[in-house]
């Protein structure tokens, strides 16, 4: 919902992507949103297995994804979301 992903969501909507961003915070997700015309916005909270499993039923089928998490220890690896080691995550 910033930085870096704020400015990848908004050059794939100028390639004519359809866009969803993500993040923890509504007020800074609401934010992004209305600076990208034309993105979805979902909640997402990468600690919380329950959030992402949401998110995915929400967005299915993604052709990409792009992760720029604050932090790089709640996705400590590349791999499939649902291989996310959680405990690893709670503990970030």
């Amino acid at each position: 919902s910033s930085g870096m992903g704020l400015a990848i969501a908004a050059a794939a909507l100028r390639e004519g992507a359809r866009v969803t961003i993500a993040g923890q915070n509504p007020n800074r997700l609401a934010g992004a949103q209305a600076k990208l015309n034309g993105a979805d916005a979902l909640r997402l909270d990468l600690k919380d297995p329950a959030s992402i499993e949401a998110f995915g039923r929400e967005v299915a089928p993604v052709d990409h994804l792009i992760v720029t998490a604050q932090s790089s220890s709640a996705v400590p690896t590349l791999r499939p979301l649902a291989d996310l080691d959680f405990a690893a995550a709670e503990a970030a």
